[in-house]
């Protein structure tokens, strides 16, 4: 079980590496799998959906946790009970110590139903798993709205 997580933190890995082109310190890679099949997977990106730039002016971008639940919904539909990977990789190319999903993207995670969220920390492989209740407790008054 633990080959399988550790092949698609690569593949999220391999995904980071490959959107390497401008002058961020770090890129994010995430994958969306279901029983050792990735369904899904995206990085961190700067196109924003219009709606994002009227409602948060400030905002950026995507981050790639929610460019790869996009992707494998779009793909495969429900995706609850699926597994998320996130990668982080410095712009030298090797593996960041830290790529756990921000608060906001754990919010994400939560609304879809995945079920465990893999990333790595400070060189060793991370799981958490996801519920609903706990991220709201998490954001204190936000996240009760």
């Amino acid at each position: 079980m633990i080959k399988r997580w550790i092949k698609h933190l690569h593949v999220a890995a391999d995904l980071a590496r490959a959107s390497i082109h401008d002058k961020r310190k770090s890129y994010f890679g995430a994958v969306v799998a279901r029983r050792n099949v990735i369904v899904g997977g995206g990085v961190n990106t700067n196109i924003q959906h219009p709606a994002l730039r009227y409602y948060y002016p400030g905002y950026s971008g995507i981050h790639a946790e929610a460019a790869a639940i996009r992707d494998a919904t779009k793909r495969w539909g429900d995706i609850g009970g699926c597994n998320l990977f996130v990668t982080r990789i410095l712009r030298t190319g090797e593996i960041a110590s830290s790529s756990r999903p921000c608060k906001y993207c754990m919010v994400l995670i939560a609304l879809f139903e995945i079920r465990r969220v893999f990333y790595i920390e400070h060189g060793t492989v991370q799981a958490i798993t996801v519920k609903r209740d706990d991220v709201a407790e998490s954001l204190g008054p936000i996240g009760q709205i």
